[in-house]
């Protein structure tokens, strides 16, 4: 059977909704980074599966309208090539930080003394580190998390930022997610990643009877501004007070309705913005806020 391989480059931002719609309709898909706003992606087709290449232009074409990205390029496999495992040459290493380095299980890399490895396979959920919110979360996680912090992750994908948390020194972790197929890989990169003994993940959000005021040292939300401000008060409820909420999933646009809502319940203590993106430190006053309006 002849193969074709189709690819595309687009910003950062874009690496996770692209490839999710070259797992869907593709045979496997490989992610490379080409410098620090471009990444590369790549899906196998049989050649003339007209079908599924409709779907995948449809994909492109509604994220196009949103944003600049390159051509899909389609180019023929030899004979000679095994798509089963030409996908996973187009992976690089991923560094976040001087510290928080991303690779997937396949690709050998030797970790300097200072840095800190997390394993991530490719899959439906989200959570790569290549999107500016996660990276942005990441960050933050590296500055602020304590050894022995209580986390809750709400939205938690892939597990990445539970298992970020675990490894720079957070004693219990919390995912949260209303897709079961997001916390059936959260469970598997944890286990993979050897951090499962104190990271728990379950199907589910807030508010919920199972938590409770005043318990946790952090919240890491990546998530929308939308959902931030809607959930706004069940979050704050259960970090302690002095306690820190990392909310992400924020573009340009949605940062002065994000922070004018949470100058109410929170005190913003740190913006980190990346591209068209930003991330929000938010302390738990040991006060209540009081709203003068």
């Amino acid at each position: 059977m002849a193969w074709d391989q189709i690819s595309i480059t687009v910003p950062h931002e874009f690496v996770e909704p692209i490839s999710h719609v070259f797992e869907r309709y593709g045979h496997g898909v490989g992610i490379q980074s080409l410098n620090k706003n471009d990444a590369q992606i790549t899906t196998f087709l049989p050649s003339g599966s007209d079908s599924r290449m409709a779907r995948i232009e449809i994909g492109v074409n509604l994220a196009k309208s949103i944003a600049t990205m390159g051509d899909l390029e389609i180019s023929p496999l030899s004979n000679e090539t095994d798509w089963r495992n030409a996908w996973k040459e187009h992976f690089s290493v991923l560094h976040i930080t001087d510290k928080i380095v991303i690779k997937p299980s396949w690709l050998d890399y030797t970790a300097a003394s200072h840095e800190m490895v997390i394993e991530i396979d490719p899959g439906f959920a989200f959570g790569t580190g290549y999107h500016p919110t996660t990276h942005s979360c990441l960050a933050l996680l590296q500055t602020y998390i304590a050894t022995g912090d209580n986390v809750l992750d709400l939205g938690t994908g892939s597990g990445i930022l539970s298992i970020a948390a675990s490894k720079l020194g957070a004693g219990q972790i919390v995912g949260l997610d209303i897709d079961p197929l997001c916390i059936k890989a959260a469970n598997q990169n944890a286990k993979m990643c050897g951090v499962n003994d104190n990271t728990k993940f379950q199907t589910g959000t807030l508010p919920s009877s199972q938590f409770h005021e005043d318990t946790y040292d952090c919240v890491v939300a990546n998530i929308s501004a939308r959902i931030g401000i809607q959930k706004s008060l069940e979050i704050m409820k259960i970090i302690k007070p002095s306690g820190a909420l990392i909310l992400s999933g924020i573009i340009n646009n949605q940062a002065a309705d994000t922070i004018q809502h949470y100058e109410t319940v929170g005190l913003i203590e740190q913006q980190y913005w990346k591209d068209d993106w930003v991330t929000f430190l938010i302390r738990k006053p040991i006060t209540k806020v009081v709203n003068d309006a």
